[in-house]
């Protein structure tokens, strides 16, 4: 099984709880994604663990929350890169991890309507956030 980041949609940062019960409405995205784009993900402000610890970016292993300033970057970023896949053709190969000792990227092969629609569904996450004045929370691998 793939590596995945979920996200979800709280009230407050008491309200944040990950389980069997709440992972079942969570958004994921692919880990292969996150790698690609982790140069333009570390331009968004950010909270790693709670809301005391000020960062930018995305918290790989670990939780991520994002207040609105944080939701409104990542969405512009997120469709952003939907405009670039846009372009892309119906099946393509993304380069994320460096493989040091073959010397090659590792190459992940996509289907574009998959990334697509995994896309629309965090844009539509952060447009639920932005409009409800909940935390978006990112949940690493």
């Amino acid at each position: 099984m793939a590596l995945e980041h979920e996200f979800a949609l709280f009230k407050s940062e008491k309200e944040i709880v990950f389980n069997k019960e709440s992972r079942k409405s969570m958004i994921r995205i692919d880990d292969y994604f996150i790698i690609y784009t982790m140069d333009t993900l570390m331009w968004i402000p950010s909270y790693w663990e709670n809301l005391e610890q000020k960062k930018m970016g995305i918290n790989y292993y670990g939780t991520t929350l994002f207040n609105e300033e944080g939701t409104k970057k990542l969405l512009q970023l997120i469709v952003s890169w939907q405009q670039v896949f846009n372009n892309s053709p119906e099946k393509f190969d993304l380069s994320t991890e460096f493989i040091a000792e073959d010397g090659v990227f590792y190459k992940e092969k996509v289907e574009k309507k998959v990334l697509l629609s995994k896309l629309n569904n965090l844009e539509n996450l952060c447009r639920e956030a932005l409009e409800q004045e909940m935390l978006l929370v990112h949940f690493g691998v």
